[in-house]
């Protein structure tokens, strides 16, 4: 895929210029990053869904409940468990130079 940028010099209360000096034609050719950039987006977001659901269901139990402290510790094993997961591929995905 090519997409043909322009960018000019926004400074000033002037009109972009066409002058060689604040003119470039960039050309993209695609993506410059690792395709499992993308796998480890896509993971990282499922994972904060994940995330999200495990402290809703957190939230609705009574932490004086014997019954309902015992879920609240597993869904808080849950949450680091997914929590130590997303770390694992914000590092990989910073060894990989992902935006």
């Amino acid at each position: 895929m090519v997409r043909r940028l322009e960018q000019r010099c926004p400074w000033g209360d002037t009109p972009p210029s066409d002058h060689a000096y604040v003119y470039a034609e960039l050309e993209w050719t695609g993506p410059t990053e690792p395709t499992e950039c993308q796998t480890i987006r896509g993971r990282i977001s499922q994972l904060n869904t994940r995330l999200g659901d495990l402290r809703e269901q957190q939230f609705y139990l009574d932490p004086e409940d014997p019954l309902d402290r015992e879920l609240i510790m597993q869904i808080q094993e849950q949450i680091e468990e997914v929590n130590a997961e997303i770390a694992k591929l914000r590092k990989r995905s910073s060894e990989l130079g992902c935006a």
